[in-house]
């Protein structure tokens, strides 16, 4: 980098010594999700480090998808009837009504999908239990 010096017409050369500089922190290069409860990040110095409690990471705004991705949760969410049950992976209904963006095919739950139900998925448009969500 030039500079000029007081008006004059000689520059002014700044060089700066990378000798001296902090060396650049590693970086992540992957991560992924070992189960119940942990995150494992690769970096790029070959080191790595697990993030235990991921559930609080779950509760504070993530959850992880069926397929294991780590994803924010929908705004829109809404909560099952307590008189939901499994039968297998596949959610009943019960005789409560049930809240929008879901219906019942013969008494299996269908969703839309517009409504994100904590520890569910559509699997085909029948609401399945997610097997990633915590206790499943």
């Amino acid at each position: 980098m030039n500079l000029k010096f007081n008006g004059g017409n000689s520059p002014l050369q700044v060089v700066i010594d990378p000798g001296n500089s902090p060396p650049a922190p590693p970086k992540v290069t992957a991560v992924s999700i070992s189960v119940p409860d942990t995150l494992v990040f690769s970096l790029s110095d070959g080191t790595t480090f697990k993030a235990t409690g991921l559930q609080a990471a779950l509760t504070s705004g993530m959850y992880v998808d069926q397929a294991g991705v780590l994803r924010p949760v929908p705004s829109d969410q809404g909560v099952l009837p307590a008189d939901v049950t499994l039968n297998g992976a596949v959610y009943m209904a019960g005789a409560t009504a049930l809240p929008a963006g879901l219906s019942s095919n013969g008494g299996v739950i269908m969703t839309d999908g517009s409504v994100y139900f904590p520890g569910t998925f559509s699997n085909g448009g029948v609401l399945s239990v997610n097997p990633n969500a915590s206790g499943a």
